[in-house]
Formats: C-alpha cells, sequence, structure tokens
C-alpha cells in the first residue's frame, strides 16, 4: 500500500502534467504493462498453434475476450477520470495536498542510540 506522502506527490504531479489521457495506460512502459502484453502475446500464439482444438479454442477465446474486456475497463475508467478531473481541481486542498506531499515523518531511532 502506497503511503499518503507518495500518493499527494503523484496528485501534484499529475496537477502540474494535467491529467494523462486514456490511451496511456495502454502505451505505458511499466513492468504491468511488459506483463500484460506479455500474456496477450502468449495466448495470441496458443490460439494459433491451437486453432484446431475446439475445446481448447473456447478457452483461449474466452480468455482473450476477458483480456480485452479489462483493458477497455481500464480504458474507460481513465476516460471517466479524465472528464472529471476539472471538477476535482476545484474541490481539492491544494495547500494541504502539498503539505502531506512534504511531510517527513521522523524515523524511529534505532535501538542502542
Amino acid at each position: 500500500m502506497k503511503s499518503d506522502e507518495h500518493l499527494a506527490k503523484s496528485l501534484l504531479k499529475i496537477r502540474e502534467d494535467g491529467f494523462p489521457p486514456p490511451w496511456s495506460s495502454i502505451t505505458g512502459k511499466s513492468r504491468v504493462h511488459l506483463l500484460r502484453y506479455l500474456v496477450v502475446a502468449t495466448y495470441t500464439w496458443f490460439l494459433i498453434k491451437f486453432w484446431n482444438d475446439l475445446e481448447l479454442r473456447a478457452i483461449m477465446l474466452f480468455g482473450f475476450g476477458f483480456l480485452l474486456g479489462a483493458f477497455i475497463t481500464e480504458i474507460k475508467f481513465l476516460w471517466r477520470i479524465g472528464s472529471a478531473w476539472k471538477f476535482t481541481e476545484k474541490i481539492t486542498d491544494w495547500p494541504l495536498v502539498a503539505q502531506i506531499a512534504n511531510h517527513r515523518e521522523e524515523s524511529p531511532s534505532e535501538p542502542g542510540d
């Protein structure tokens, strides 16, 4: 789970840079995206290789549909957040977010100090 400080910094970064377009969820370069495309490529390879096996084809098409639905759901989710961003900017207490982002909790002293 991410800390409040990390989330506040992310929110300030989005405020400065503007809300990213929904298509950025497809073209990102993080490990999650690489894993996602690896799974899609593996599914596609299995689907091509075992197209003649009717039972396996049905299972693979179901899984492929599930992955496609996940992509579409993520894009729709980001699209809705992006459309509501102007309202979010108006109601957010930005000085409080900046205070949380800059907040440094004192680390507990080491035993034996």
